[in-house]
């Protein structure tokens, strides 16, 4: 089953890890054969302090964010779901025409900028994933969340 939900995923940096690029591929194409996804990568920002990467990095960012985004940022400080909770989320973002648009920050952070933009801070988990891992566990989570809103078996419960 097809749905005409919209997704994006914008993120700071490239997967060098294969591992990671293999598992964020597999779950990706999963996604796109059940709605559209779209991902923007940012390039990471090289300068020696760390409050300058952050802020560029949130700008950048920011500046790829649309009017029809509804802003889900990871935070470690953020709301804990569980796969149905969070699979309600994306359902009810998408029937109001949204476009859950979820931002993976960069190694050192998202700025207070972006913090306050964004409508919805989530957490992963309580433990901190490295932003490559992150992003798979976010699109297994996306994936998983999708199967549970067309009745697939992926999700056991």
């Amino acid at each position: 089953m097809k749905l005409t939900y919209n997704i994006k995923i914008i993120r700071v940096g490239k997967i060098k890890n294969k591992y990671f690029y293999n598992a964020s591929k597999l779950y990706f194409d999963r996604i796109k054969n059940i709605c559209n996804i779209k991902e923007i990568i940012i390039k990471e920002v090289k300068a020696k302090n760390f409050s300058t990467i952050i802020n560029q990095e949130g700008k950048n960012i920011i500046n790829k964010i649309d009017k029809k985004d509804f802003i889900i940022l990871l935070d470690e400080k953020g709301k804990l779901f569980n796969s149905i909770e969070f699979s309600k989320v994306i359902d009810n973002i998408c029937t109001q025409q949204k476009i859950p648009c979820f931002i993976i920050g960069g190694s050192y952070g998202n700025s207070q900028q972006i913090k306050n933009k964004a409508d919805l801070l989530i957490s992963l988990s309580p433990l901190t994933f490295c932003h490559e891992l992150a992003y798979v566990v976010l699109l297994e989570q996306i994936y998983r969340s999708l199967t549970i809103i067309i009745g697939h078996p992926y999700h056991n419960e």
